[in-house]
């Protein structure tokens, strides 16, 4: 689901690179798309953790952080390659260049 919001939202800036909402952070699909994908990622981590014999509090609990941080960082880091977009073009991604 977040990658095809994604797609829909790149989509829309190739038809229209001017519109005010073509790459928003603030569209509600995508935060609850993000937020599914950080409960998937927190559930994940903290059975990893139980398998090693970690109590269910320290599993969980370590894994809410690794979570959290690592999620704030993702969104942060897509909102700046999102405005690098609209400002400087696709080919701000390009690589191999």
């Amino acid at each position: 689901m977040f990658q095809t919001i994604i797609t829909q939202q790149s989509d829309k800036w190739r038809r229209d690179p001017q519109a005010p909402d073509a790459f928003q952070l603030k569209d509600s699909n995508l935060i609850i798309a993000f937020q599914g994908v950080c409960l998937g990622t927190w559930i994940f981590l903290g059975g990893g953790l139980l398998l090693f014999g970690f109590g269910a509090i320290p599993s969980f609990g370590f894994a809410l952080i690794l979570t959290i941080g690592t999620g704030s960082l993702f969104w942060k880091q897509m909102g700046e390659m999102f405005w690098e977009i609209k400002n400087n073009g696709v080919q701000v991604l390009d690589l191999d260049s």
